[in-house]
């Protein structure tokens, strides 16, 4: 159970890191009870209105493509390995072919590297290991 501390801290912390920060659902929260103030802060951070923007990996490729195949264990465990640090996404570019079409890549698979703000960093096409991932 978290403390009126712990959920002030919560609230602060939302003050902090939140770019859609509303006055008035933080005055809300403040003003209830605390049970209510700690069941609506669980809530929100339940549904990701507390959600951090994370650096972002996208992988456009198929399910069906070689290369793809050989990169999927690989997301995997950056999506294990980096969670809270990294988001990992995967995106079949032959089951959704709009989708896919938004990151405009020219062959399977490409890695696209976004940092938290939502700007494109690199791009490689093609297999890419952890290790040069990592590098």
């Amino acid at each position: 159970m978290l403390s009126h501390g712990d959920m002030t801290k919560l609230v602060h912390y939302h003050d902090h890191i939140s770019t859609n920060h509303s006055p008035h659902r933080l005055g809300f929260i403040m003003m209830g009870s605390k049970a209510l103030q700690i069941f609506i802060v669980a809530l929100l951070i339940s549904t990701n209105a507390y959600a951090i923007n994370l650096p972002k990996l996208v992988d456009v490729g198929a399910d069906k493509c070689i290369p793809c195949i050989k990169m999927a264990p690989i997301l995997d465990a950056l999506r294990e390995d980096f969670t809270g640090q990294l988001e990992v996404v995967f995106v079949d570019a032959w089951k959704n072919r709009q989708q896919a079409a938004t990151y405009a890549v020219r062959l399977i698979p490409t890695q696209i590297f976004y940092s938290a703000e939502g700007t494109e960093l690199y791009r490689h096409s093609g297999f890419f290991g952890r290790q040069d991932i990592l590098n």
